[in-house]
């Protein structure tokens, strides 16, 4: 269980550091909840409707499925800030991820299920 509490809060991190460098946000919330079936990862910040540009790409990079046969090199990698790969590195680690834009904000939540 410790392992996936370490690779949630390095998806937490990854992502958080995302969209606070690539969106200038001033503030990012994150919700962080634990289930009988796995992690919800939440997070919104506020972002322009002129990066909706960026929101559409983010939403294209991350239509990878969970590689469970990686996690175990790629947890380790990621939190690398000149690494370009990073968000992909951990977005493989995700079961789902939905991205969207309302409301004049991001809102990402990520969800990685306990393995079976």
């Amino acid at each position: 269980m410790n392992h996936e509490i370490d690779k949630v809060m390095k998806i937490a991190d990854e992502f958080g550091s995302y969209l606070l460098r690539e969106f200038q946000a001033d503030t990012l919330s994150i919700a962080i909840n634990k289930t009988g079936e796995g992690f919800t990862v939440s997070m919104e910040c506020p972002a322009r409707e002129t990066d909706r540009g960026k929101i559409d790409a983010l939403r294209e990079s991350l239509t990878q499925t969970r590689k469970p046969e990686l996690e175990d090199y790629y947890w380790q990698l990621a939190g690398d800030p000149l690494n370009p790969n990073a968000l992909r590195m951990v977005s493989i680690m995700c079961d789902s991820i939905r991205v969207e834009y309302r409301d004049g904000k991001i809102a990402l939540e990520l969800t990685r299920l306990f393995a079976r």
